[in-house]
């Protein structure tokens, strides 16, 4: 018996296929390559431990694919096309469904190929951030010292300054002159 595949529908194992192709194109290759060697050497290669690996490395691809509903999957019956749910393929009831099941389920292959293929939305560029910690000790000391008289502030040695702050004498040097460079009223020594 031959197994009818409705047009523009894939079983499968053209639904393994594609993923191979899309995921995995170097092992598909190393496997082609192996057979054409050895068709133009007049032998038949046993392929079939390669190519189930293969298919086991694809099935979760499309398994999560219909999970997360990106793809449909379709059983056709009596009364027309009915879509498995897509909590189905998180299921146990799942497992072993795409490689090795007897139920005869398609999927839409322009549908598979869109879904597999990366769009501009799902590349994310990485996040630009700054490296290393957040300053915490250069707002605090900053803040305190916008408390105070800002031409005792201005007046201030970097010893003074360090212990009234409980900071490095860099970091009171840098606060004091984002202090007084945003008062420009005071009459600041820097």
């Amino acid at each position: 018996m031959v197994a009818f595949i409705p047009d523009g529908y894939l079983d499968r194992g053209g639904a393994l296929q594609v993923v191979i192709e899309t995921r995995f194109p170097d092992e598909r290759k190393a496997l082609d390559d192996i057979r054409k060697t050895a068709s133009e050497r007049g032998r038949l290669p046993n392929l079939t431990i390669p190519e189930r690996q293969l298919a086991e490395k694809a099935e979760p691809v499309l398994r999560s694919l219909l999970y997360k509903g990106s793809l449909p999957a379709v059983i056709f019956d009596q009364h027309g096309e009915d879509q498995v749910p897509a909590h189905f393929w998180a299921s146990e009831d799942a497992d072993d469904v795409l490689l090795h099941g007897s139920h005869r389920i398609f999927f839409h292959e322009t549908d598979l190929r869109s879904a597999l293929s990366p769009t501009e939305a799902s590349i994310v560029p990485p996040p630009t951030q700054t490296r290393g910690r957040r300053a915490v000790k250069l707002p605090a000391v900053k803040a305190a010292m916008a408390a105070c008289d800002l031409t005792d502030l201005a007046s201030m040695t970097e010893e003074v300054m360090a212990v009234t702050f409980n900071a490095s004498r860099d970091t009171c040097r840098r606060a004091r002159a984002a202090v007084l460079s945003e008062n420009p009223h005071s009459n600041s020594r820097q």
